[in-house]
């Protein structure tokens, strides 16, 4: 039979539609439900990297909130005893009449954890309301702040038992004697002693020798610590000859012990007070945080303010003289001291001619190590501002330093 060629040509295109119908029925529908099916998987797996990166991204975020609050709190703790150790007590007082050359013997007349004597609630806390002695409120108040942590299961424990949820009280009976000038030299030792002994009473009587003797009452608090800090406090090894055989004996030598200190200076092992502040600049992977600013020799971090970013942080400096008097203020980020930025700052006199400050930088620990500060510093007063940098990485340093204003002098250690 023979075809015309416009059947030939309808042939053609019916066979083309069938191609194509075919196709799209039985290929391109079933490709496209596939790519359907692909992408939504791809959304939902963006959703989840998302998830992941905003978790991640929050986690680092807390891990640096924790270490500068953990910081906060143990700049605010330090000066507290961890626990009441009567041992630890007498050896310690015995070394501060033995450092000013002042005789005494003493006696604890109460030695009780704030629960003492107290009832205790059904939720675990301390009820003082029915006790009268005049240091319930104050141990009220510390064992209220002991509790808002406490149910969260954080204590410290020392070799031999856990202490948990309890402030403790010691009071003791001191009876001393000894020269005006040495009686006043035990009084500031015990009021510039690195935990917080407190003379609530204090009584003096002159002897027929021309020396005084006097009575006092000292009182002693603590406050269990978070995790890891005061640890120190607690590997006191009994065995070692701290204090002498007999504490009241008159002879004899007294071996100090150790204090716990997270200063920049005991960080730094530095023994030297030659600067009039400090900072050090160290990885982010520290215990430490990355960086901290603070007056130097400040034992109780008051002035401190922290940074604690895997990156180059802006630091500023400011030191302004107004009639003779010096001022400063400093801040990492939105993190200042004083808090309120604003004017002057806050009143130092210079250690020396010059006003100095140290900034104490590690090397890095690995590639990804990218800790590190711009640090301004604008000097508004007549003196010469000398930086100090010290330790800093000579590959890729840690630390940039400009001036503004006066002289500013940076010199690398």
């Amino acid at each position: 039979m023979k075809i015309s060629k416009s059947e030939k040509t309808l042939m053609i295109v019916l066979l083309t539609f069938i191609v194509v119908g075919g196709y799209y029925k039985f290929i391109n529908v079933n490709e496209s439900q596939k790519i359907n099916v692909l992408r939504t998987e791809k959304k939902m797996y963006d959703d989840k990297l998302q998830d992941i990166k905003l978790k991640i991204s929050m986690s680092n975020k807390r891990e640096k909130d924790i270490k500068i609050l953990n910081s906060k709190v143990q700049d605010e703790t330090s000066s507290i005893y961890p626990v009441i150790q009567q041992d630890r007590l007498i050896i310690e007082l015995d070394a501060l009449l033995k450092k000013s050359n002042v005789e005494g013997n003493f006696s604890f007349s109460t030695a009780n954890v704030a629960d003492a004597g107290n009832k205790t609630t059904n939720n675990g806390t301390t009820d003082t309301s029915n006790d009268t002695s005049k240091n319930a409120k104050a141990l009220k108040t510390l064992q209220t702040i002991v509790d808002q942590y406490n149910n969260l299961g954080i204590y410290v424990a020392d070799d031999k038992k856990d202490i948990k949820g309890s402030t403790q009280y010691a009071q003791v009976s001191l009876a001393f004697k000894g020269s005006y000038d040495n009686i006043l030299v035990l009084i500031k030792n015990i009021e510039n002693y690195n935990k917080k002994i407190i003379i609530s009473n204090l009584a003096l009587n002159e002897s027929d020798t021309g020396e005084l003797s006097g009575t006092a009452n000292l009182e002693f608090y603590s406050i269990p610590k978070f995790n890891g800090m005061d640890t120190d406090y607690f590997k006191w090894n009994y065995n070692n000859p701290y204090g002498k055989q007999n504490p009241f004996a008159s002879d004899g030598t007294v071996t100090k012990s150790n204090a716990v200190s997270t200063t920049i200076e005991d960080a730094n092992k530095v023994k030297e007070n030659i600067n009039d502040f400090v900072m050090s600049v160290r990885s982010v992977s520290s215990d430490l945080p990355a960086i901290m600013l603070g007056s130097y020799n400040d034992k109780e971090r008051k002035t401190y303010i922290y940074g604690d970013e895997n990156s180059t942080q802006t630091v500023e400096i400011v030191f302004v003289e107004v009639g003779g008097k010096f001022y400063y203020k400093y801040k990492i980020g939105n993190n200042s001291y004083p808090q309120k930025y604003n004017g002057n700052g806050t009143e130092f006199t210079p250690t020396n001619k010059d006003i100095s400050a140290i900034i104490f930088s590690n090397k890095r620990i690995a590639n990804t190590d990218n800790v590190g500060v711009n640090v301004s510093v604008v000097n508004k007063t007549s003196r010469v501002v000398n930086i100090y940098v010290s330790n800093d990485d000579s590959n890729k340093p840690r630390v940039s330093v400009k001036g503004e204003g006066s002289a500013v002098n940076i010199k690398n250690q």
